[in-house]
């Protein structure tokens, strides 16, 4: 007797190691080490409830990974969920078994696909447990997977099983967010059954609850693909009166900017002060972009031109401030498009020069620098690039621009012009080579001039001004004159 004593006491101490190291393994996401540890402790073999719930529940998870990860596949992903249920059926039958038991056995089988026993396991736990708020909300769960499953009056009656479910849980934990998001989302499923304004009004009521109770456990995404984006503004803006919260500004920000019909106004509120409370959240700086655009573009469909230029210039210092940071991202994001994002590149082509014309050079260089890394081989780009740094006052690097430009274009009169005029009237230095420069600007022009080949009237235009300037600016060059007017 003592013998047994002393072994079920030394079982005990080595399964609660166990019950740690495991831990640390499931926690950074190694479920089957986590396995591995237990079952060399013998918790399959014990009567130890928290011992046989943590395998059960770390076989679960662990089938669940490699189900997603596609390592489990078929009848073997069946096996590994009914060999989970089987360890956790054994934890819930122990002394002291907890609600986790239950709900992890349930999940268990429902993942096996065996609907019946997974409501069995959640009713087994409830009479032990009586309205414990996991196994009210897997109840819950497991109606709503039998609705899925089930058409017509069945599925229906399997909603309402679901939502009574979800609803006994709002009544006994007062302070669960959870159980109200669910009751919202079943509401919904049920409006296209029925009494759809009623349940959509529910479904509505059911969010504002759960905001009231917790809003940091609320899924603020998820609420807008349930109830769409105009709902979601609505509710989100009652929950935010007076809040300073940076997060959840810009959610309200972006569902405002998505509600049909938009509300730009108040969404590029929410948007900035996003930035005021926090300047690192420039991803912000996309949705002010693209909600100036469309802003513009309805304007401009209304025939309010000035106004649209107004909201058009806002998107350029916009896309400006969002490509300076997250410009690679963009261009990865291109690949995939049909066109290459070549449509996005002309639009901020276009963009650079409205900012030029509402006096934001800087704005301006900075839609071009993006574009020179979206279209490296493009020389208009960098030469764009280059008189927008220049209009910025920074010289040496408009220089550098206008130096890839040439590399690119050796012979366009008009990059050439434009290089030599940097030397001539702003840097003020090497006037051999901006001589050099305008005097092969004018050959390269007059050359094409002569020989236009396929070039179109306003390219020709072009090469004409270009000729004109060259010939104007050496000549000042010669006379020593760096008035640049």
């Amino acid at each position: 007797m003592l013998y047994t004593l002393t072994l079920l006491l030394c079982q005990s101490s080595d399964l609660k190691q166990a019950l740690g190291a495991a831990e640390q393994k499931a926690t950074a996401g190694d479920y089957a080490g986590a396995v591995a540890v237990l079952e060399a402790a013998g918790a399959a073999n014990s009567k130890d409830a928290p011992a046989l719930t943590a395998l059960g529940t770390y076989l679960l998870r662990d089938a669940e990974a490699k189900a997603a990860a596609g390592t489990l596949s078929g009848l073997d992903v069946v096996d590994a969920f009914v060999a989970a249920a089987d360890v956790l059926k054994k934890a819930a039958a122990a002394p002291g078994a907890a609600p986790a038991a239950f709900v992890n056995w349930s999940e268990a089988l429902l993942n096996a696909g065996d609907f019946r026993n997974a409501a069995r396991a959640v009713e087994d736990g409830l009479k032990q447990h009586k309205d414990a708020l996991a196994l009210l909300l897997q109840q819950g769960r497991v109606h709503t997977a039998q609705a899925g499953q089930a058409a017509g009056a069945r599925q229906i009656e399997a909603y309402q099983a679901a939502d009574a479910a979800f609803l006994r849980a709002m009544q006994q934990h007062q302070g669960d967010a959870v159980s109200c998001v669910r009751h919202g989302e079943v509401q919904v499923l049920l409006s296209r059954s029925g009494d759809a304004e009623k349940r959509l009004d529910e479904a509505r009521s059911a969010w504002r609850e759960a905001m009231r109770r917790d809003i940091a456990a609320v899924d603020l995404t998820a609420m807008a693909q349930w109830l769409g984006n105009t709902a979601a503004a609505d509710l989100l803006a009652e929950a935010n009166q007076g809040s300073e919260d940076a997060t959840r500004l810009w959610y309200q920000g972006v569902f405002e900017l998505n509600a049909e019909p938009p509300r730009w106004e108040a969404a590029k509120e929410h948007l900035e002060r996003v930035l005021a409370l926090n300047p690192a959240f420039t991803n912000t700086w996309y949705y002010l972009a693209s909600g100036a655009m469309a802003a513009g573009q309805r304007l401009q469909a209304g025939g309010q031109e000035d106004a649209a230029r107004t909201e058009y210039a806002y998107a350029a210092r916009a896309w400006a401030r969002y490509l300076k940071d997250f410009g690679d991202i963009q261009i990865q994001s291109m690949v995939a498009l049909e066109d290459k994002g070549a449509a996005f590149v002309e639009q901020v082509r276009w963009l650079e020069g409205i900012a030029l014309a509402s006096d934001a050079a800087e704005d301006a260089a900075g839609l071009a620098r993006w574009r020179t890394q979206a279209r490296p081989q493009d020389p208009e780009a960098w030469n764009n690039l280059g008189f927008f740094l220049r209009e910025a006052g920074r010289p040496e690097e408009s220089l550098s621009a206008y130096h890839q430009a040439l590399r690119l274009a050796p012979d366009d009169p008009q990059i050439l012009n434009d290089t030599a005029v940097m030397l001539h009237y702003y840097l003020k230095r090497d006037d051999a080579e901006a001589t050099r420069l305008y005097e092969k600007a004018r050959a390269s022009a007059e050359k094409i001039l002569k020989e236009p080949g396929q070039r179109t009237e306003e390219q020709l235009q072009l090469v004409r001004i270009a000729l004109r300037d060259a010939n104007n600016n050496l000549r000042r060059l010669q006379a020593g004159d760096r008035t640049n007017n």
